[in-house]
């Protein structure tokens, strides 16, 4: 279990991506109407995944994100085999255990969906004499967001930081388990992902290397003296530490 982690704004994407609103918060005899207007308009267009749901398990309202996630319309699963419900029942075990705790409680859990890091939140709220679980589901913390990194350029040399801030957090970990030496079969396993995906992942990624060093080794000669490693194992323990919840 997670404790849910206040990064930056940047992963969020979005203004009001807080469930904790003073606004509604501060009124305890709100209708259970009246909640689901709220945040209906809050996050009925969100790319971010929503949901309340009650004590049954029952969905009282989710989003077009939400639906998406779990039951896609258009994407491609090719060579994963996994069942969305089952992938669903696996995350409600937080949601059991906040339940448990009873209202107020807020736990977080990260997670791997299809090669995709993601975080999950549910957060009990009482509305109308009973508990419902609210659902939000946030993508997996950038670099910048991760390091508190100031992108700000300051000077035309190659800044590290910078340059891991402006990838996509795929390749960002893609490539903190390549600088690490860890070969293409066990990034594959650890990531979920094919490795044809990690390779073409990779590949990317050294074409920029190659604009600021002669070859990846000095890059990672770079990384090594000036202390990104640390950094990069940082990224790379948070990642082992999230469950998968496709690899069967």
């Amino acid at each position: 279990m997670t404790r849910c982690t206040d990064y930056t704004q940047k992963p969020f994407k979005e203004a009001s991506m807080h469930l904790r609103d003073p606004r509604d918060l501060s009124q305890s005899s709100q209708s259970l109407d009246d909640v689901l207007s709220h945040f209906d308009g809050l996050y009925n267009s969100s790319s971010l995944p929503f949901c309340i749901r009650d004590q049954s398990r029952k969905v009282i309202y989710k989003n077009d994100a939400f639906s998406d996630l779990f039951h896609p319309l258009s994407k491609s699963f090719s060579g994963i085999s996994f069942d969305s419900d089952e992938v669903e029942l696996e995350l409600s075990s937080i949601e059991l255990e906040a339940f448990v705790m009873g209202p107020e409680t807020a736990l977080c859990r990260t997670f791997n969906f299809n090669g995709e890091f993601y975080q999950l939140r549910v957060e009990i709220r009482l509305i109308d004499g009973d508990l419902y679980a609210i659902w939000l589901i946030n993508y997996f913390p950038d670099y910048q967001a991760l390091f508190k990194v100031n992108t700000k350029v300051l000077n035309d040399s190659f800044d590290v930081d910078i340059f891991l801030s402006e990838m996509t957090t795929k390749k960002m970990i893609t490539l903190c388990f390549s600088v690490l030496g860890f070969q293409l079969h066990t990034m594959s396993r650890c990531l979920g992902v094919s490795e044809s995906a990690i390779t073409n992942r990779l590949a990317s990624v050294k074409k920029e290397i190659r604009k600021h060093f002669p070859d990846y080794d000095d890059f990672r000669f770079f990384c090594l003296k000036n202390g990104v490693y640390i950094r990069m194992t940082s990224v790379v323990l948070k990642v082992l530490n999230v469950k998968s919840l496709l690899i069967k």
